[in-house]
C-alpha cells in the first residue's frame, strides 16, 4: 500500500523505521531519488549583489504531483535554514519562478544573493514530500559558496603588444599575464582562468586557448609557438583579445589591435620511392612512396598540414602519416604515426602491364596555401627473376591500383 493510504504519523515513522533496515526500493514499490546528473546546482554565489541565481532539482520517482508529491530545497549553514521555493509547472516569471516544462519531474526554482545573510559554506538539502507534510526521503547533494567577489583584474602583459609581427615559423615567445583578485581567495572559494582568443578584422573568432595557473597570487605563463599559426592566412589586422575570469563569472579582459600573422605554404623533400617495379608473375607486390613535408606552422597532420596528394595515372588521392590507420578505401601503410613521413603504398598485380607512370605530390596547408609540385616517374618491368619481396602480412590491406 502507498505511504499516502496510511492514515497516521505514527504509521508513517514506522514505515521509515523500516526502510532504514532494508531496501524499500525493490521491484513494484514506490521510490524516489535525486538524479545528480540532470540536476543543476548553482553552487557559487556572489555575496550581497542583486543577481538571481537558479536550481534546478531532477527527481527520479513513479510518485505522481496528483498524489500530492513535492521537492523542497534549503540552504543551510549552522542554525540559519533558508528554503528556495521550487515548481513543476512549466511557468517562468523570469525571476525565481524558472520552471521551464511541467509535469517532468525537474523542479524549478532561484534564490536572490541579497536574502542570504552570510558569507561562507553552505549546505544544499532535498527533501521528498506527499502533501507538504509526509517525508518520503531527502538528500544533500552539495554546497554552495557564498563569497563577496570582485572581478579579477589584468595588470601587466609581456610578450604580447600591439601591432606585433608573428612571421612565419616564428622562434617560441614566453608571454607573462599578471592577474590580482582584491578577494583572491584560495580554491575552493575562488580561483581564475585565463582565455586567449584571436578575431579576424570582421571580429570573427579564430582560436581560443584556456590557461590555469598553480596558485592565485603567481602570474600566468604561456608559450605560443609556430604551430599557433597552424590554419591561419597571413594577414593584418588580427586581434587578440585576453580575458581574465573567475568561478563567478567576473572578468576583465585586455585586447591587442593590428596584429601581423604570416603562415607560408609547405614544402616538400625526402622523396623515396623504388626506381623499378618489377610486376610479379603471379599474385601481387606492394610497395610504398613516400615523402617529407617542412611547413614553419607545423609539418603534422594535426598542425598545419591539410593534405599531401600524389596524382599518379591521373588518379589523386591522400598520402597519411596515420600509422597504418584505416583509412577508407585503402591503408596507407605508413609506417609510424606523426613521424612527419607521409606513406602512399600501392598494390600491383601481375596483370599489370610494362609502362612508365609518372606521379606529382603537392602539400596544401590548413590556411590553404599549396607548395611547390614535386614529381617523379615509377617504371614498371615484367618480373624475371625473383626480385620482389612479398609481405606475408599484408593480406589484410586494401590498397589503390592506379595502374590499369
Amino acid at each position: 500500500m502507498k505511504l499516502k493510504y496510511l492514515l497516521t504519523a505514527f504509521a508513517a515513522l514506522m514505515f521509515f523505521s523500516s526502510c532504514e533496515e532494508e531496501t524499500c526500493c525493490n521491484e513494484g514499490s514506490d521510490y524516489v531519488r535525486l538524479d545528480i546528473e540532470t540536476s543543476v546546482i548553482s553552487d557559487r554565489i556572489q555575496f550581497m549583489k542583486d543577481i538571481n541565481y537558479d536550481f534546478r532539482i531532477a527527481v527520479e520517482t513513479d510518485y505522481l504531483k496528483e498524489e500530492g508529491f513535492g521537492t523542497k530545497a534549503f540552504l543551510r549553514k549552522d542554525s540559519i535554514q533558508i528554503r528556495i521555493d521550487l515548481y513543476d509547472d512549466g511557468v517562468s516569471d523570469g525571476f525565481l519562478r524558472c520552471d521551464l516544462a511541467a509535469s517532468n519531474n525537474i523542479w524549478s526554482g532561484g534564490i536572490n544573493a541579497a536574502d542570504i545573510p552570510e558569507e561562507g559554506t553552505w549546505v544544499l538539502d532535498v527533501e521528498f514530500t506527499l502533501n507538504d507534510s509526509i517525508l518520503l526521503g531527502s538528500d544533500s547533494p552539495g554546497v554552495v559558496y557564498v563569497v563577496k567577489n570582485s572581478a579579477p583584474e589584468i595588470d601587466l602583459v609581456t610578450g604580447l603588444a600591439d601591432s606585433d609581427i608573428f612571421d612565419s615559423g616564428f622562434e617560441t615567445r614566453t608571454v607573462t599575464v599578471a592577474v590580482s583578485d582584491s578577494n583572491n581567495a584560495a580554491v575552493p572559494y575562488d580561483e581564475q582562468e585565463l582565455r586567449l582568443r584571436l578575431y579576424n578584422i570582421s571580429g570573427t573568432l579564430l582560436k581560443e586557448n584556456i590557461y590555469k595557473r598553480a596558485d592565485n597570487p603567481t602570474d600566468f605563463i604561456f608559450n605560443l609557438d609556430s604551430t599557433y599559426a597552424a590554419g591561419i592566412p597571413t594577414l593584418r589586422n588580427y586581434r587578440f583579445n585576453l580575458e581574465a575570469t573567475d568561478m563567478y563569472g567576473e572578468s576583465s579582459s585586455m585586447d591587442f589591435s593590428n596584429v601581423t600573422i604570416r603562415n607560408f605554404a609547405p614544402s616538400l623533400n625526402g622523396l623515396q620511392y623504388p626506381d623499378t617495379v618489377f610486376i610479379p608473375a603471379q599474385d601481387s607486390v606492394y610497395f610504398s612512396v613516400t615523402v617529407k613535408p617542412n611547413d614553419p606552422q607545423g609539418h603534422l597532420e594535426y598542425q598545419d598540414i591539410k593534405n599531401v596528394i600524389i596524382t599518379v595515372n591521373s588518379f589523386p588521392f591522400n598520402m597519411r602519416d596515420d600509422g597504418n590507420e584505416n583509412f577508407y578505401p585503402y591503408n596507407s601503410g605508413d609506417i609510424l604515426k606523426n613521424d612527419g613521413i607521409y606513406t602512399a603504398t600501392f598494390k600491383v598485380k601481375s596483370t599489370n602491364q610494362e609502362a612508365v607512370y609518372p606521379f606529382t605530390i603537392q602539400a596544401e596547408d590548413k590556411a590553404g596555401n599549396t607548395g611547390s609540385v614535386i614529381s617523379g616517374q615509377l617504371i614498371f618491368v615484367k618480373e624475371t627473376s625473383k626480385r620482389t619481396k612479398r609481405s606475408s602480412n599484408e593480406s589484410g590491406f586494401i590498397y589503390i591500383d592506379p595502374f590499369n
